[in-house]
């Protein structure tokens, strides 16, 4: 859905939040796509509801990284798992991740500049 957001609002810049959150999980699934019960692979959402109804989500996982990560203050603070899954997401929308919130205070936020 996210893919499918950033295209449909044209998205320049993404922020994630709440990515303190996913710390404690051993593996994240992310889905990558969907499978119609033909075998056709939607690498998009279909717009249409007969076909919604019946797809399936397919799912890539990713490490997860198991430990705190509330003080990270840049990027090179956060454990190699949570910045790959920041690049996943970043590689998979071809959108700029220029926020990630490390924590629930507004000031537990890391600021990625392009390029990083």
């Amino acid at each position: 859905m996210l893919k499918h957001a950033t295209r449909l609002n044209t998205c320049t810049e993404l922020a994630i939040t709440k990515l303190d959150v996913l710390s404690p999980l051993k593996e994240l699934k992310v889905c990558v796509g969907y499978l119609g019960d033909d075998g056709t692979r939607y690498e998009h959402v279909p717009y249409h509801q007969s076909v919604m109804h019946k797809i399936k989500p397919i799912y890539e996982t990713l490490p997860g990284w198991g430990t705190d990560i509330e003080r990270a203050e840049k990027i090179s603070d956060l454990p190699t798992e949570a910045k790959d899954y920041v690049q996943f997401i970043e590689d998979f929308t071809k959108v700029h991740v220029s926020f990630v919130s490390v924590g629930p205070s507004r000031d537990q936020l890391v600021v990625l500049p392009r390029g990083e």
